[in-house]
């Protein structure tokens, strides 16, 4: 389903995720902005403790007997609660994270009033990482700063989600919002496997930049990348059906979504 987009998803990967092996990496939206900001240490000092809802309920989407189950996890290190959502055998949040670091993570544009329900924070890797080591690994075993009983996908379980919806001929449409409240108005998204995917965008330039809201989204994984001293992430864009796989500048703020152990 994925081969006739893949000249479409090149293009968009060589504008959105060019990257270069230096001792910063440095990513360019398409504006063209940069950001090469250096690294500093980050140390999570919090006890966390998380709480899962005992409700549990399960979604039948019309698409043979593809099923998700859906559930709610109360994080308790600062009261926020988030949606989640199994898929295959993987129990993903449903919502982005929003859980503030001391430092090197912001809203959009700064502004938390508008965004913080709806798209999270955006973090640089060193503030998810907590000083744990990258993995490749499936499940990749980082805490970092997710929630307890919670872990940071590495690519490898990012690439279990995209071969679990190839399998019942579905893509990245499928994990999107429905509607144009945040996507724009043409928006393919069905949302089948209620993972309500939003385009939160990229911040750039320690907080001080932000672009692409609305149009695209990415996370970022727990496995960095040897080639280009990056880190792996995963994008998607509001026109394609592809998971886009790229290294991303350590310099730059992106989405998170975290794994159940």
């Amino acid at each position: 389903m994925k081969t006739h987009l893949a000249i479409l998803s090149l293009a968009i990967l060589s504008i959105i995720f060019s990257c270069k092996k230096e001792d910063d990496i440095v990513v360019a939206d398409d504006t063209g902005t940069t950001d090469t900001t250096t690294d500093s240490t980050f140390t999570d000092n919090s006890n966390d403790v998380v709480v899962i809802d005992t409700t549990n309920n399960t979604d039948h989407v019309d698409n043979d007997s593809f099923q998700i189950e859906s559930d709610q996890l109360t994080d308790t290190r600062d009261g926020q609660k988030y949606k989640t959502v199994k898929i295959g055998s993987q129990w993903w949040m449903a919502e982005n994270l929003n859980y503030q670091t001391p430092n090197n993570s912001w809203y959009y544009e700064n502004d938390s009033l508008q965004y913080a329900e709806t798209y999270g924070r955006l973090y640089l890797y060193r503030a998810i990482m907590n000083n744990e080591a990258s993995s490749h690994s499936n499940p990749s075993g980082v805490r970092g700063i997710s929630p307890e009983g919670w872990h940071l996908p590495s690519i490898a379980e990012w690439q279990q989600l995209d071969d679990y919806l190839s399998k019942w001929d579905m893509d990245a449409h499928d994990l999107k919002e429905i509607g144009g409240a945040n996507w724009p108005s043409n928006n393919p998204g069905t949302n089948d496997a209620g993972f309500n995917l939003v385009p939160a965008g990229t911040i750039f330039a320690n907080g001080t930049i932000s672009a692409n809201l609305n149009v695209h989204t990415t996370f970022l994984s727990c496995t960095e990348d040897d080639e280009t001293d990056g880190v792996l992430g995963v994008g998607f864009h509001s026109y394609s059906s592809g998971f886009h796989y790229a290294p991303l500048g350590r310099g730059n703020g992106w989405s998170i979504r975290c794994v159940k152990d």
